[in-house]
């Protein structure tokens, strides 16, 4: 009936430049990680970002870098938006495989702002999606802006070189998928926190410690929370009745349900659900040139 968000995501570049741009409005992505760099740019509205624990809200004209490995997730606030992707592979970082760079690179931080500023950065990212979306994108121009923009970071912004990744942070990885993975596909279930732990292997203090640290968040806001994104996803898409829906989702009490939606997303299920109807979220991205034409 629905779709699970993703918890290792696996990215097909483009052969040529090691490189994936896209624009998206986002939704909820679920936690994840994966191997690649990925840089998002704000052209739109506002989302929320957790990254290795650690929530931010990101604005219009706000960006970020989220380093290879880092777990984390991306949920939209309570207006539409519009997000630009770029993915980048780690063996445009590295050549060796035992060495890692963890760079520093978020618009919000003023503590560790890359010599040159932020404004390059963001120059660069929108003219990688303007040149993207054109009908015949140069290649040699978008790898041109993929290589100017590594060599700023390179030269000016603040990063940590590691020799690699201890054994006990790939376990945890690992771990973590399998945890993740368990409850985004059972989350409706009304025991899936202690089917969890069992499946596992894991006490509930240690599963308790263990998501705080990944995620920021207890197994049991994990749980609401990936409830009320199937929930969402229902009230945009079907016609089922909200009861319904708060029963499917694993909420015993309609109260509850209501409770919890509205101090997620800012409205009643009904809110939502006439919202949705009205206005579907629109990802295409020319209403939104003027701001990548700025930029760039």
């Amino acid at each position: 009936m629905h779709a699970h968000p993703y918890v290792y995501e696996s990215i097909h570049y483009n052969s040529d430049n090691k490189t994936k741009i896209f624009t998206t409005s986002m939704e909820f992505s679920g936690f994840h990680w994966h191997h690649h760099y990925e840089l998002v740019l704000i052209l739109k509205g506002q989302i929320d970002a957790t990254v290795n624990a650690i929530e931010y809200c990101l604005c219009e004209g706000d960006f970020m870098l989220i380093n290879s490995r880092s777990v984390h997730m991306f949920r939209r606030k309570q207006c539409d938006n519009l997000c630009l992707f770029l993915q980048i592979s780690p063996q445009l970082f590295s050549t060796s495989k035992d060495k890692f760079y963890y760079f520093y690179l978020n618009s919000q931080d003023k503590q560790k702002m890359p010599e040159n500023g932020y404004s390059s950065y963001r120059t660069f990212l929108a003219k990688t999606g303007f040149e993207n979306i054109r009908p015949s994108p140069n290649k040699h121009r978008l790898n041109s802006y993929v290589y100017a923009l590594l060599a700023d970071l390179f030269d000016f912004a603040v990063y940590d070189i590691y020799q690699k990744f201890g054994l006990n942070y790939v376990d945890d990885i690992e771990l973590f998928s399998q945890i993740v993975d368990y409850i985004q596909n059972n989350c409706c279930n009304q025991n899936v926190l202690e089917d969890v732990s069992k499946q596992i292997g894991m006490g509930e203090k240690s599963l308790y410690r263990f998501m705080k640290k990944y995620t920021g968040r207890s197994p049991k806001q994990f749980v609401i929370e990936h409830r009320l994104n199937i929930a969402m996803n229902l009230l945009r898409n079907t016609n089922y009745s909200i009861p319904y829906i708060a029963s499917y989702c694993g909420f015993n009490a309609e109260n509850t349900f209501y409770r919890s939606f509205k101090k997620e997303t800012g409205l009643t299920p009904s809110e939502y659900q006439k919202k949705a109807f009205d206005t579907k979220i629109n990802t295409d991205t020319k209403g939104y040139l003027p701001f990548l034409r700025e930029e760039a």
